[in-house]
């Protein structure tokens, strides 16, 4: 399945794709706001804010849409909530979004503090939490429960009931800044960082390595497809697949050439929506 977005528009560049329980494609962009696919072209969503930087959906069906620098917005079927992470006229931006085994929301947001929903507000978590900081990236639910967090100059942390686990270089990791995180349905975390030309996958507390003989750019968006199998995709254009244990270039046989790469989502049906 293919859908062109509206040509002349420099700010309608998908920055996120994602398909809800329904089997609906929402796509979010850098400036062109919020679009859902109709099996021919895109529906606008109208929101506030229009820069979209990270979609989810929780367990009663409702899309959580992260903003740049304006917050959260919850699509429901009759209905939008803007939520935001602090008061005032600046609300923090949302990065990066997921919700964990134990149906709590997360978010990482744009200046780098790592927040939960409890209740009907948003709180960033802090010392008493157990979180130190560095700055978060990106975020992902843990199959034990909690979450995993990418961070900015610390490599990997679970943060799992008010306590930290952190994994760095000396444990594996092939860079300290984190830039993509994904959990498949088997209990595999995986994970991209920005300076290096591999993908690694954690696995029974072990990394496994899968890289590239070239580095093409870090690899910034991560996802499973119906059968289980891995992409990634780098901002310099790289679309990758593993494949027996090895990481396949499949940019050519998919692309064609070589585009920049924002989101990746693989859905149910074995497709995979591309956003260049």
């Amino acid at each position: 399945n293919r859908g062109e977005l509206a040509a002349g528009q420099p700010d309608v560049k998908p920055t996120v794709l994602y398909e809800d329980r329904r089997g609906r494609l929402w796509v979010g962009t850098a400036a062109a706001g919020l679009l859902l696919y109709n099996g021919a072209g895109f529906d606008e969503v109208t929101l506030a804010q229009r820069q979209i930087l990270c979609l989810t959906e929780d367990r009663e069906g409702s899309l959580w849409v992260g903003t740049r620098g304006g917050g959260l917005v919850r699509v429901r079927p009759r209905a939008f909530e803007l939520e935001v992470l602090s008061s005032g006229p600046s609300p923090d931006g949302m990065r990066s979004l997921c919700q964990d085994t134990s149906r709590t929301l997360w978010a990482v947001t744009q200046s780098g503090r790592l927040a939960r929903k409890e209740g009907p507000r948003w709180r960033a978590l802090s010392a008493e939490d157990g979180w130190f900081g560095p700055a978060a990236t990106c975020v992902t639910p843990a199959p034990e429960g909690g979450v995993w967090v990418g961070t900015g100059s610390d490599g990997l942390r679970l943060w799992r009931q008010g306590e930290v686990r952190a994994l760095t270089r000396q444990d594996g990791l092939a860079s300290g800044f984190v830039t993509a995180l994904l959990t498949t349905p088997a209990g595999d975390v995986w994970l991209g960082t920005l300076t290096s030309n591999a993908v690694q996958r954690l696995r029974d507390s072990q990394f496994q390595t899968f890289m590239l003989p070239q580095v093409y750019g870090p690899f910034g968006s991560l996802a499973v497809d119906a059968s289980g199998g891995v992409w990634a995709a780098t901002v310099g254009g790289l679309l990758a697949r593993v494949s027996q244990e090895a990481l396949v270039d499949q940019t050519t046989n998919t692309l064609g050439t070589h585009h920049s790469i924002t989101p990746l989502c693989a859905t149910p049906d074995g497709s995979l929506w591309i956003g260049y």
